[in-house]
């Protein structure tokens, strides 16, 4: 192994890693929020309810409020909704579809899900 790869890391190492957070830009410039790359937990509940979504012809609805409340976090980094909440997931449903279509574009493009979202929605 290379300087360049680093060092190999101990378990403990390993599971220290932060998840990383972007600045995202929305629609007409009207302002930045935080998003928090998703735990790989997160991703497969965020996957499982795609899939439900598809098995169940569920056409996907509240998929994009959920993966706002599961992505979005303050400056501190702490989650500004709660996925579990109703109230929380349907004041985000009512934004704007092309701005709630624009954050959840990051969402899947921030960890790497976006090729595979968009294939399973051509399936339907």
């Amino acid at each position: 192994m290379s300087e360049e790869q680093g060092r190999v890391l101990s378990a403990k190492d390993f599971l220290s890693q932060r998840l990383q957070t972007f600045e995202v830009v929305l629609p007409d410039d009207s302002g930045i929020i935080l998003i928090r790359e998703l735990s790989g937990g997160e991703r497969d509940e965020l996957e499982h309810k795609l899939a439900r979504g598809r098995r169940n012809n569920d056409d996907y609805r509240k998929v994009r409020a959920y993966a706002v409340a599961m992505s979005m976090v303050d400056e501190s980094g702490a989650k500004m909704f709660d996925k579990g909440s109703d109230k929380d997931i349907r004041a985000i449903n009512e934004l704007s579809g092309r701005v709630l279509n624009a954050i959840f574009d990051e969402i899947l493009t921030r960890n790497g899900m976006k090729a595979q979202v968009v294939e399973e929605l051509e399936k339907n």
